[in-house]
């Protein structure tokens, strides 16, 4: 109902009752760093996810979700480390691929953001919306670059 709404603030103090209620829960804590996130609050969102990944070290969602927080905060090789993690554990999670490919890419490792890009590519359904971008990306990595 809050996302209908666009009601980050409301989602954000629901979901943070959950969490009094229930903080064991990993879903709540991933939904409270995932609303933390889209309003640009970084810091706090990797923090959550931090919180998150000490109940589910393997919560695939949760590494992805803290990894865009570093991504977003320019910390690419800490974004790199829990994209590798995220994907060890849910080896077709093809947003995990990616988000690696594009922080691979900012550390300068083309060939294996590349890789990634390309397995990311790969895995995404024929459909998704992200295939355009996915495959530009492919092709920049390809060529030594940024697209």
């Amino acid at each position: 109902a809050f996302v209908r709404a666009n009601d980050a603030a409301g989602a954000l103090r629901e979901f943070s009752k959950a969490v009094e209620l229930e903080g064991k829960n990993p879903d709540y804590r991933y939904a409270v760093g995932a609303v933390r996130l889209a309003t640009g609050e970084l810091l706090p969102a990797e923090e959550e996810f931090g919180r998150l990944l000490e109940l589910d070290p393997r919560h695939a969602r949760g590494l992805l979700g803290r990894a865009s927080a570093r991504q977003a905060r320019g910390d690419h090789a800490g974004a790199v480390e829990d994209c590798t993690r995220a994907v060890a554990a849910e080896p077709n999670y093809a947003e995990a691929w990616l988000t690696r490919a594009w922080s691979r890419a900012a550390l300068r490792k083309f060939d294996e953001a590349a890789a990634d890009a390309e397995r990311g590519l790969a895995l995404l359904p024929a459909a998704a919306p992200q295939r355009g971008l996915a495959r530009a990306w492919l092709e920049a990595f390809r060529a030594g670059r940024l697209p």
